[in-house]
């Protein structure tokens, strides 16, 4: 026998609003909310208790370089193995790059101490900008498309091998980067 909350899960559309192909998702809405909310504490806590606005800057600064950091990162297997890698690369390319995010702070973070905070930051988001595009890159602007399915041999050129190795190189350095500043923060 069901108990009355059991069947809910099956009942519940996972769409707030659609209007032919626009929709938003309650998910989505739950993101939304949630930054609104984030935000009017941490005006209230500003006023309140007047945390220094390098504090505040640091951790906005932070929350949206972990947003794009991990959107990417729980994609980038897929688009690496859909890009022609097959499916033993992008699994070690990703572990690549989280290496370079999690080891590289302690290098960085020395580099980080001589230029100062602001500078570091800069740095940091000119890296990941140019990072991100570049991963981008050959689905954007280099003419390859993204296959249906993963397929198990490599197949990809130097056309898409050399952007997107630069690219993890590039995303790996500027989040190394900003890891030693938010903690130092």
């Amino acid at each position: 026998m069901q108990k009355w909350w059991q069947h809910l899960p099956g009942n519940i559309d996972p769409f707030l609003i659609e209007i032919g192909s626009f929709r938003i998702g309650w998910y989505g809405l739950m993101y939304v909310v949630a930054f609104f909310v984030a935000y009017g504490l941490s005006v209230y806590r500003i006023k309140k208790e007047g945390f220094p606005r390098s504090f505040w800057t640091a951790n906005l600064t932070e929350l949206f370089e972990r947003g794009a950091y991990y959107a990417m990162a729980s994609f980038v297997v897929l688009y690496l193995g859909q890009l022609g890698l097959g499916d033993y690369w992008p699994s070690n390319l990703n572990g690549i790059l989280w290496a370079l995010v999690y080891f590289l702070p302690i290098l960085s973070g020395t580099i980080a101490d001589q230029i100062g905070f602001k500078k570091s930051l800069l740095i940091a988001f000119v890296f990941l900008a140019v990072g991100y595009f570049i991963m981008g890159y050959p689905v954007w602007f280099g003419g390859y498309f993204l296959s249906q399915t993963v397929e198990s041999n490599m197949s990809a050129g130097l056309g898409i091998l050399f952007p997107i190795i630069l690219a993890i190189m590039f995303i790996g350095i500027g989040g190394s980067i900003i890891k030693p500043c938010i903690s130092g923060t």
